[in-house]
């Protein structure tokens, strides 16, 4: 059966989940503020317990989006591209690409997709992306390792959609070539087969099928 016959048989299904996620990530200003009441009632409004909480919740009210939805607005974008366009308005905020802001709103293996899944949403331009992209390349040794083996493959998909002929990302490639990142562990791996798959399928057919094997 064909995606569209698909989408067709299951239409009414579809836009359910479609309202569902909308209704999830909508931006509410009274919800908030309902929840910055109940934490200052229950602990005081100068209480240390809650001032990190507090703080997210203003950044949040100031931005009218946060950083973790990236996946569903990405999701949503295939059926409504305004979407995007109001998360890059967000995304133009500079408290957007705070660390603490960043750090509070990835939680877990969210944060190895998140640039990957912006740039697809178009966010190279952006000169916030731009300097974490130019901190991620420094950050590569001259060996070509970066950090760790998820972060490894994550960053060579990124590097490969932004410069696919620069010298560290054939540094970062080759890294990866010569420890056979094709048999680490499955999520690395289906990360690093991906992204040969995007470079050049022909060329680096016999390591991609070895992964998949």
């Amino acid at each position: 059966m064909s995606s569209i016959n698909l989408y067709i048989d299951n239409f009414e299904k579809i836009q359910k989940g479609i309202i569902w996620l909308k209704n999830e990530i909508e931006y509410s200003e009274e919800k908030i503020q309902r929840k910055k009441q109940e934490l200052i009632d229950k602990h005081g409004e100068k209480s240390i317990l809650i001032q990190g909480e507090l703080d997210r919740l203003d950044t949040i009210l100031e931005l009218k989006c946060a950083p973790k939805y990236f996946l569903p607005i990405f999701v949503l974008s295939i059926f409504d591209d305004k979407i995007v366009e109001n998360f890059k308005k967000c995304a133009e905020n500079e408290k957007f690409w705070s660390y603490e802001n960043l750090d509070a709103f990835m939680e877990g293996e969210d944060r190895l997709y998140f640039w990957n899944f912006l740039y697809e949403m178009g966010f190279s331009s952006n000169k916030y992306f731009k300097k974490y992209f130019d901190y991620f390349k420094k950050n590569v040794t001259e060996e070509g390792r970066f950090w760790n083996e998820i972060d490894q493959v994550c960053l060579l998909r990124l590097l490969i959609s932004m410069e696919p002929k620069s010298p560290i990302t054939q540094k970062v490639l080759n890294y990866c070539l010569e420890n056979n990142f094709q048999l680490m562990d499955p999520l690395s791996s289906s990360i690093f087969i991906l992204a040969l798959t995007e470079l050049n399928y022909s060329k680096f057919s016999k390591i991609i099928n070895e992964g998949l094997a």
